[in-house]
């Protein structure tokens, strides 16, 4: 179809592509006024439905070229953004069109396709992947095709390639390099006890994402050690695969040959790029650069950087060592050498570092922690028993894990007990010799899984009567978007109405829409905008969408009570710079509030903001009474004095948990901690999830818990610099306490875990802690007097 020249032609195109579901693109047409204007010109109208939403750039600019075909794969996923391309063809940023969730699909060019080391290589990558589930591998879920497009569906990661991102911002901070090349090497030594070698690490193919985590991606060239056949190098031996710029000296001659210590090499060629902002032997053809590899050695880094410290530049010359003999032998021994430069935690990477996706390319999928592998772990499992007068008698069971990545199936909860099975006995094959409680006594029996070289501990606390064993350990990598399966207890103040469906669709005039609306707060005075906050909210009805279009917002949000009740909205900050809006308190606000206060707040969304405190405030936000669905996410908090936000008696639902995720604090002298959950005893915080949080102190306590609760995940969140990682202050009479700690890193604390004392409620209280990272931890937990420390 040729380039369209009208508004009309511009629609068919979009019509026949299929990526606007039902009756939305009619729906947007009837109030666009670039649709509706004579003079509009197709691109007009294209820019207008980028900004409201519909369509992403790439799509706009494919329909702008009569470009309407193959926008659904397989019909099953639709093509949203390109996200790249190289050799191995285009990847483009897709959305499963049942599930709802983004993907990266790899496709290999057509013209590839009868290539037999073009087909060879990407089937190679998907055995590859699909052989490793790891944080900093990224991870794929199908490969198939479509007609004669082969293409590879993997994890989306929003994020940026440190080539990229050196390229733009020039060379990183020492101790921000030592983490990221230490979550490389953690990727690569999962590989490697897998048996792959990558064979083509170098910036480009690591990846950061907007918490900070590396993965690793691009496994075409990937070697199985066993794999003798290697039919990709033995077949094409005269060829030379993998980079010339971060090649190890003996994969220029052998390919076929080389095991981990070649990816070593590749890392160090790396490290080194992200310290000077380039590689050792930046100029050249391809064939000196593999030469001087061999020959040379690259520029000290101490005379580019002089703030290297002599320790560090060892640990990187050992690393580019010519001799694979002198290198680390292992990607953890590498880890190792890096320990003393990680004992600092380094923030996420800066807005302006990540990329921004237009409106239409944003999504709201379900997070996909994959297959349910356990961890191997570096010491054996053991049992601890603490009983009164602090007796521990210490028996050691067999160890878990192994290299093979054994799969094991996922319990029904994280909370399942089982009054026959326990852990100790799965693994084993006999019940733990662990004395059974005293009548009167709820003992705490603490199942340590492993300490790793790293500190990662992974461990089942429970408090019980009656049951002799621990229940299972769940997947840390599955994600909490649910509680589902848990043992629960019903109550009439957990609501179950079920949540409206729909995203928001295309702005359009409030007084004539019978749907959710887009409604626009701006200082502008523009047509169908609102000058507040409030003002937006008194007009608006379930499931629209309220957008601030300003740089600050100086009101506060109280929803519930005699207020708005905000059922269903989405607000969000969208400041006209991109930047998140700084959400300041006004200067006539009264003491013992905070900025925002949500009590029965139900299905909520609220995101893009600063809430800055200045030292005003106590709490930045309090969330109280039945909020099934309420969700914070991508929200900063900074000037609080007691804490950023408060959880006072609020419950969600097993289907719609009130949800806390991608929120960033920032302690100061006067914080004391970041979250505070409070309830009464005769009530409980209940169904909430916090996950992908990072929460920065100083505080007295990062988290502080006081009160019933239940049925609440804290995962893959990161908590630094406190007196005390999460605090059990101590109730009379003891509360109930049903809680999972999975995949959090605790760093720079006194105290990982505290509890004032041992809860001695009646009933089936449980703390989940399972492969939770503790790093410069004094003592890793403090109860009721009783000390139990890493090195233990």
């Amino acid at each position: 179809m040729p380039a369209p020249l009208t508004v009309a032609e511009f629609v068919e195109c979009v019509k026949k592509s299929d990526v606007l579901e039902g009756d939305r693109l009619e729906t947007y047409l009837r109030d666009c006024p670039e649709a509706a204007a004579a003079d509009s010109t197709p691109r007009q109208l294209a820019e207008a439905m980028i900004r409201d939403g519909l369509l992403t750039r790439f799509q706009a600019e494919q329909f702008l070229q009569g470009k309407w075909r193959h926008f659904v794969i397989s019909g099953k996923y639709k093509l949203l953004e390109r996200l790249g391309s190289g050799g191995m063809g285009s990847v483009f940023l897709c959305e499963h069109l049942v599930m709802r969730r983004r993907v990266a699909i790899k496709v290999l060019p057509q013209a590839q396709a009868g290539d037999s080391a073009a087909l060879e290589r990407f089937h190679r990558e998907a055995r590859a992947v699909a052989k490793l589930h790891h944080p900093n591998i990224i991870g794929a879920y199908d490969i198939d095709r479509d007609g004669k497009m082969h293409f590879l569906v993997m994890e989306y990661v929003e994020g940026t390639n440190l080539q990229d991102l050196i390229k733009k911002h020039g060379p990183l901070d020492i101790v921000r390099a030592c983490h990221y090349v230490a979550q490389a090497a953690q990727g690569l030594q999962h590989a490697h006890e897998a048996g792959l070698v990558h064979r083509d690490i170098k910036p480009a193919n690591l990846l950061l994402d907007r918490s900070g985590t590396i993965k690793v991606l691009d496994l075409g060239l990937a070697r199985f050690f066993h794999d003798e056949k290697d039919n990709l190098t033995q077949k094409y031996e005269e060829a030379v695969l993998g980079t010339a710029d971060y090649l190890a000296p003996e994969q220029a001659t052998d390919s076929h040959g080389v095991d981990i210590r070649a990816d070593i090499y590749s890392l160090g060629v790396t490290f080194y790029y992200l310290l000077a902002g380039n590689s050792p032997f930046q100029k050249g053809t391809v064939v000196q650069k593999l030469l001087w590899h061999q020959m040379r050695q690259p520029q000290p880094i101490r005379e580019l950087r002089p703030e290297v410290s002599e320790e560090l530049a060892a640990v990187l010359d050992r690393m580019l060592a010519k001799d694979p003999a002198q290198r680390y032998q292992t990607p953890s021994e590498v880890i190792a050498a890096l320990v003393p430069w990680l004992q600092s935690p380094v923030p996420p990477p800066a807005a302006e570092e990540m990329p921004q996706l237009c409106p239409a390319a944003r999504g709201e999928e379900d997070r996909d922690g994959g297959p349910n592998t356990r961890m191997k772990v570096m010491a054996p499992l053991t049992a601890l028993h603490i009983g009164p007068g602090g007796q521990s008698p210490v028996s050691s069971l067999t160890p878990f894990g192994s290299s093979s990545g054994s799969q094991t199936p996922r319990p029904q909860s994280l909370f399942e007990t089982s009054s026959s099975t326990g852990l100790a006995q799965t693994l084993s094959g006999t019940p733990p010799p662990v004395k059974a409680p005293k009548p009167r006594w709820r003992p705490l029996l603490l199942i340590l899984a492993g300490v790793m070289a790293a500190g990662a501990v992974g461990a089942v606390w429970w408090w019980a009567r009656g049951h002799r064993g621990p229940p299972p350990i769940s997947s840390p990598n599955s994600a909490p978007e649910d509680l589902a399966g848990l043992p629960r207890q019903e109550s009439a103040s957990s609501p179950t109405t079920p949540h409206p469906a729909g995203v928001a669709p295309a702005p359009v005039q409030v007084a004539a829409q019978a749907g959710p609306a887009r409604l626009i707060v701006t200082d502008t005075g523009a047509p169908n905008t609102f000058r507040t906050l409030r003002d937006a909210l008194i007009k608006a009805r379930p499931g629209d969408h309220l957008m601030v279009r300003e740089e600050t917002l100086e009101e506060p949000l109280w929803l519930g009570g005699d207020g708005p009740s905000g059922k269903d909205l989405v607000i969000e900050g969208a400041a006209p710079s991109g930047e998140p809006v700084i959400w300041k308190i006004p200067e006539d606000f009264p003491t013992g509030r905070a900025l925002v206060e949500l009590t029965g707040t139900q299905g909520l969304r609220l995101s893009g903001f600063v809430l800055e405190g200045e030292g005003r405030v106590d709490y930045l936000a309090t969330l109280s009474g039945p909020c099934p669905g309420l969700k914070l996410s991508d929200l900063q908090f900074r000037g609080f004095r007691r804490g950023a936000i408060r959880v006072a008696n609020c419950t969600g639902t097993k289907e719609r948990p009130v949800r806390l995720r991608g929120l960033l604090t920032f302690g100061g002298p006067e914080s004391e901690a970041a979250l505070v959950f409070e309830a009464n005893p005769d009530q409980l915080n209940r169904d909430l999830a916090v996950d992908d949080c990072r929460l920065t102190g100083p505080y007295q306590e990062v988290v502080r818990i006081q009160g019933p609760l239940a049925e609440v995940d804290f995962f893959h969140n990161r908590l630094f610099q406190a007196e005390k990682g999460f605090l059990f202050q101590k109730v009379t009479p003891s509360p109930r306490l049903r809680l999972a700690l999975r995949a959090n890193t605790l760093a720079h604390l006194k105290q990982g875990l505290h509890f004032e004392s041992v809860p001695l409620a009646e009933g089936d209280n449980q703390l989940v802690v399972q492969k939770d990272l503790f790093l410069q931890v004094s003592k890793m937990a403090v109860v009721d007097g009783l000390t139990f420390d890493p090195k233990d």
